[in-house]
């Protein structure tokens, strides 16, 4: 163990004075991020209209830390969401601020990191710098969902330097606390899969010695990392429902892809400029010049370990940091991506460093121009700084994210597609349909453009022109899911329940994984009166999607029609622990409630329906409960303000009646029960009532 190597805060000044500047200029460069909103992408699953994070409770964070979101393992992520979630709703300032403080954090670690790497303060405060204000890294921090690269980034960082004092003191206390913080960065993110390759590679840097000892004191590390991974190749290739994975890219194509990625984030080191949050793939990747520069370039690095262990040790980190999003494995639409560089740019940021102090050392030796590169350092610096912070604007909502990068890619079709959806849930429809035309004009085999165009049909009542669209798709592509669960709901809303029940078992057949449509079937059995299978649809939809909240709302739904109460009210409540705002739930919950006698609760919800969407029924079902309490005026206004909303309402007719009799007003119950009749012959209880009507005495009791 080489003796440069020394604990970062001896310097009692000049540690904290770095440390000041680094955490003030970072704040100043993010600072315009905090107001901005929630974007489209990947926000509402993740938070907005994410079941899993809206209620904090020991079963919540149980099916947290011992499910998959979205194919993977983050459980760290979505119980910091669930935690923000619950102190402070769906307000984007919390949660962008917690991006930006954990960001700070990274910026400070990286500075310990460097210090005990390169013994030089001045080495760490340039990296810091350098990583808090990259313009690259404006999509880890502005984007709320990338929680996850600023938090794995923070314990990922520190077990390395958890390492780096185990390497000094020899202490088993820090070789656990590294695991620890191990553990902790891989339920963030899986890209901290890499730590075991990144501490062989701190081993090279500080010259000790590379053998079996070495390695095998390192198990615990690989067999961490080794599970982890193990974990979320499971979720990604659908053992737990849907799968991201394209498949491997055939040889030699994975190497020149690789090569691309490699050039590409070097480029963006240098010149940060045109950035957008999805770059479209190029129509190839094969070009000999790829791997010839990276080649060259990994000679010259070679060539430098007789100089330095530092570019050697820089570059390992970089490649192997960014090892697992290389695609050699395609996971998505883009080849590459600005948060990829969150961590690997850490390797480059030293070798950048490590260079200006040498240059500076032994090559600038006339005042002026020390004083000239120390200007020229501060300009970069601050030039990095006003480009990030210009960049935060895009990440303002969705429609500014998708302009931005149609700026830089204006014949995109998938990139006109994402803004159509930031339109449509901007409630904008115009846009969001000359959106999706001009995807279509730009690919017409985009499929997903047709399918959320057909669906923007479906939902303004076009059911032609939707149909047409989904009927385009299948001829593309006839096992497109999408397009076939559409068609299902189409049939639906045009009361062909049959034809419905055969769409979704279409899409069925080919992804058993698809949870919306175990659900819709499942509505439309309900619609043909066959709850059994309708039930059995909704257990199967909540095996695959536990939270799934119209899944335990119908299923209450099913278990009230059977007068099965008690299963009722537990199936609404874990509806409304997964979607805290569904008035219907709390609706149905509360009239499941009254069935039980259960008057405080059922008030308690009704009060949470009036306070957001009361209708006819909300009001029925209040003034049953009022009646039940022997409020009998309270109960007559709110049945009268059902029939406000609805004349033709029986039920508000009939209770009605019934607590007018109860008030010794005869006529006016006679009046209410007969209207009801009228309105449906086959009421037998307002049959019944209205011929007790004229032998009621004043004694006579209330029974709702």
């Amino acid at each position: 163990m080489p003796q440069n190597i020394s604990f970062p805060f001896s310097r009692r000044l000049a540690v904290p004075l770095a440390i000041g500047i680094i955490c003030l200029t970072v704040f100043l460069t993010f600072l315009p991020s905090l107001g901005n909103s929630f974007t489209n992408w990947d926000d509402p699953g993740y938070i907005t209209e994410c079941g899993s994070v809206k209620t904090l409770s020991p079963d919540t964070l149980s099916a947290i830390w011992s499910s998959f979101h979205k194919n993977l393992y983050k459980p760290l992520v979505m119980a910091s969401f669930a935690l923000e979630y619950h102190f402070f709703d769906l307000d984007p300032f919390y949660y962008h601020l917690d991006n930006l403080i954990l960001h700070i954090i990274n910026c400070v670690l990286v500075f310990w990191l460097i210090s005990l790497l390169s013994g030089s303060i001045i080495c760490a405060g340039l990296t810091a710098l350098l990583f808090g204000v990259h313009p690259m890294h404006v999509e880890s921090v502005a984007w709320i969902t990338e929680r996850k690269d600023v938090l794995y980034t923070l314990f990922f960082l520190g077990s390395i330097i958890s390492y780096m004092y185990y390497l000094k003191a020899r202490r088993k206390t820090f070789f656990y606390l590294m695991l620890v913080s191990f553990a902790l960065s891989l339920s963030a993110k899986p890209m901290g899969v890499t730590l075991p390759l990144v501490l062989i590679a701190v081993d090279f840097l500080v010259k000790r010695k590379i053998d079996h000892v070495s390695l095998l004191e390192k198990a615990p590390v690989f067999l961490l990392s080794a599970v982890y991974a193990g974990v979320n190749l499971s979720g990604q290739t659908g053992l737990t429902g849907g799968s991201r994975l394209s498949g491997i890219l055939p040889f030699p194509e994975n190497i020149f892809t690789a090569c691309y990625a490699v050039l590409f984030y070097l480029k963006k080191l240098f010149v940060p400029v045109d950035l957008s949050a999805l770059y479209p793939p190029p129509e190839s990747t094969v070009n000999i010049l790829y791997p010839a520069a990276v080649i060259f370039l990994a000679a010259l690095i070679l060539y430098s370990v007789r100089l330095t262990r530092k570019i050697m040790f820089g570059s390992i980190f970089f490649i192997m940091t960014l090892l697992p999003v290389i695609q050699f494995v395609r996971t998505g639409p883009a080849l590459v991506c600005d948060r990829y560089t969150y961590v690997p740019y850490i390797g480059l940021f030293f070798i950048i460093a490590s260079i200006a102090i040498w240059l500076y050392d032994h090559y600038l030796k006339n005042k002026l121009l020390r004083v000239s590169s120390i200007v020229l350092g501060i300009s970069v610096i601050t030039t990095l700084s006003i480009l990030s912070a210009g960049r935060t604007e895009a990440w303002r909502n969705g429609i500014t994210l998708w302009e931005s990068a149609l700026t830089v890619y204006p014949s995109s079709s998938l990139l006109h597609l994402y803004r159509a959806m930031a339109y449509y849930e901007a409630f904008d429809f115009k846009n969001a349909f000359k959106d999706l035309d001009r995807a279509i004009a730009l690919d017409p085999r985009a499929e997903n453009a047709y399918v959320r165009r057909a669906y923007l049909f479906f939902e303004r009542n076009n059911l032609k022109a939707s149909l047409a669209d989904c009927q385009k798709i299948l001829s593309l592509d006839p096992r497109f899911t999408d397009a076939l669960f559409t068609i299902g709901m189409i049939s639906g809303k045009q009361g062909e329940h049959l034809q419905a029940v055969g769409s979704y078992t279409k899409v069925l057949n080919i992804d058993p994984s698809y949870t919306k449509a175990y659900v819709q079937r499942a509505v439309e059995y309900m619609a043909l009166g066959d709850n059994k299978k309708a039930a059995e649809d909704l257990v199967k939809a909540l095996e695959l999607d536990p939270s799934s909240v119209k899944a335990h709302y119908n299923l209450g739904f099913i278990f009230s029609a059977g007068g099965l109460w008690e299963k009722a009210i537990y199936e609404y409540t874990r509806a409304i622990n997964s979607d805290p705002t569904y008035t219907g739930a709390y609706l149905n919950r509360a009239i499941a409630y009254l069935n039980t006698g259960s008057l405080k609760e059922a008030m308690a919800d009704l009060e949470v329906v009036m306070e957001n969407k009361p209708n006819a029924r909300a009001y029925l079902s209040r003034g049953v409960a009022l009646a039940m309490q022997g409020n009998l005026e309270g109960s007559i206004k709110d049945f009268s303000k059902a029939l406000e909303m609805d004349p033709r309402y029986v039920q508000a007719l009939y209770n009605r009646g019934k607590a007018y009799n109860k008030m010794k007003k005869y006529d006016l119950a006679a009046e209410d029960l007969t209207k009801a009749v009228r309105l449906d012959p086959g009421y037998k209880d307002a049959y019944s009532e209205l011929e007790k009507t004229k032998k009621l005495t004043p004694s006579d009791g209330y029974n709702p």
